[in-house]
Order: structure tokens, then C-alpha cells, then sequence
């Protein structure tokens, strides 16, 4: 029936419901620019500009693909810094375990991760 309907009026039936790619693939890469303006200053910033293209783009390959890398970037991150924060707990904890106010700094600053 909605072919019949596209057919009747000479369009498309993309152009029916108003969907062109081409206008859809240029809102994607100025949701793409957007995200990596702030990709190397602002993560959280960058994942909810790209988490708020799929909600408008559900699926979009490159929006997810985006989102993989920002997620896996963080998640990078994150495991680098647990791994120095790790090694200098140990490094901290070896040189003052006999030392009760350092041991009470240490254990302050692993809570407050």
C-alpha cells in the first residue's frame, strides 16, 4: 500500500516518510566533528555527544563505532591508572609498613578511590 501511496504523489518512499541519507550521513559527521573536539580534553563529554547521535540515529555504524573507541579508550585509561596507583601503593606500603601514620595515609588514599 505505501508504494501504491509514493507511487500516486511520483516520489520515492524515503521521500514519503522524509528520509534521505544523504542529509542523515552529513548529521552524522557533524555529530562525529562535535565528539572529537572534545575527545582529547573531555571524554565524558565526547561519549555523551555521540550517546545522544544514536538516541536521535539508533544504530548508526559509525556513531557505534565511535562509542566502541571511547569506551575502550576509557577503559584503557582507567586500567593504566589503577596499575600506577598499584605500584606506588606498593612501593609506599614496602618503604613505611612499619611506620602506623603512613600506613593510615595509604589506606586513606586507596578509600578514596
Amino acid at each position: 500500500m505505501i508504494p501504491a501511496i509514493a507511487s500516486f504523489f511520483g516520489v520515492s518512499t524515503d521521500e514519503l516518510f522524509d528520509f534521505n541519507i544523504y542529509e542523515i550521513e552529513q548529521r552524522v559527521d557533524k555529530i562525529v566533528d562535535e565528539h572529537r573536539l572534545y575527545l582529547d580534553t573531555d571524554v565524558k563529554k565526547s561519549e555523551q555527544i555521540i550517546r545522544n547521535g544514536l538516541k536521535k540515529y539508533p544504530g548508526n555504524e559509525i556513531l557505534l563505532n565511535c562509542l566502541i573507541n571511547i569506551i575502550s579508550a576509557t577503559d584503557i585509561q582507567a586500567i593504566n591508572v589503577l596499575k600506577a596507583f598499584e605500584n606506588d601503593f606498593e612501593t609506599s606500603y614496602t618503604h613505611s609498613k612499619h611506620d602506623p601514620e603512613k600506613i593510615k595515609e595509604l589506606e586513606n588514599k586507596l578509600n578514596s578511590i
